[in-house]
């Protein structure tokens, strides 16, 4: 089982969720681990007011952050379950 366990944190690692605000006016890219890899905010949203700005760039971060834990609770499961469903059977 740790070496499923292992392995699935190592995928995780590598998986990436994308996420956006304010109809794609920020967009944030992060793994499964939580690692922020890109923020990307559109040049008109420069303009606006920086308190805005600041409330997409969370909103889509905790959007990516919704995301990845889906997936790495799905992942998790996988990796474990062949190990518990040794015991049902």
């Amino acid at each position: 089982m740790e070496s499923n366990v292992k392995k699935a944190k190592e995928q995780l690692a590598q998986t990436e969720v994308n996420a956006e605000a304010g109809g794609g006016l920020v967009k944030v890219t992060m793994t499964c681990r939580n690692v922020v890899k890109r923020i990307e905010i559109s040049p008109d949203l420069l303009q606006d007011d920086p308190d805005m700005i600041e409330d997409l760039i969370a909103a889509a971060m905790n959007d990516a952050a919704r995301q990845a834990e889906v997936i790495t609770e799905a992942k998790m499961k996988e990796a474990t379950g062949a190990y518990v469903d040794q015991f049902l059977k």
